[in-house]
């Protein structure tokens, strides 16, 4: 790693850069960070004016994602992968998840996935498949913030592997 300097620049912008890298980060005066160069790790303690904002829509967010094109990007926010044949004190084992605290055994093929921090509203889409292709999983009942329960139809039977996502 080589020496890092601070630079001050015109505007009131400050520069702190990696010359043997050719590394730059930069605090510019309208309260926005520029970053160019190859940077393993950058981590910033502080404000930046009254807030620091992002998007989902910047250029360079588009291109780590590999998205293309004008179309917004909407973010997962939940998602679980859990095996409904697997019930211990009315609740199915979950093998990964995101934003998901628990799935409720709500009976055969009839779940309630319950999120870690709550939606916004009650308007999201929650989308769900499953291992074994003859499963339809929907949306069946209440839709809160909190929640949302499932029906996983196999035939009156659980299904091993479903999957769920939330988008909002």
């Amino acid at each position: 790693m080589g020496n890092l300097t601070f630079k001050p620049a015109s505007g009131g912008d400050l520069i702190l850069q990696n010359d043997d890298a050719g590394a730059k980060i930069q605090l510019n005066n309208d309260d926005t960070i520029d970053i160019t160069g190859s940077i393993d790790t950058a981590t910033f303690n502080g404000t930046i004016g009254t807030s620091a904002t992002g998007s989902a829509n910047l250029p360079a967010v588009k291109t780590a994602l590999n998205a293309s094109g004008s179309a917004p990007i909407y973010a997962c926010r939940a998602w679980v992968n859990f095996d409904g044949t697997d019930s211990t004190a009315g609740y199915v084992a979950i093998r990964a998840s995101g934003n998901v605290t628990s799935v409720a055994d709500d009976g055969t093929g009839q779940y309630t996935v319950n999120f870690t921090t709550a939606m916004s509203a009650d308007t999201f889409a929650a989308v769900g498949s499953a291992r074994d292709p003859r499963l339809a999983v929907a949306s069946s009942g209440n839709i809160t913030t909190s929640n949302v329960q499932l029906t996983c139809d196999l035939g009156g039977s659980d299904t091993s592997h479903a999957f769920v996502a939330i988008f909002q």
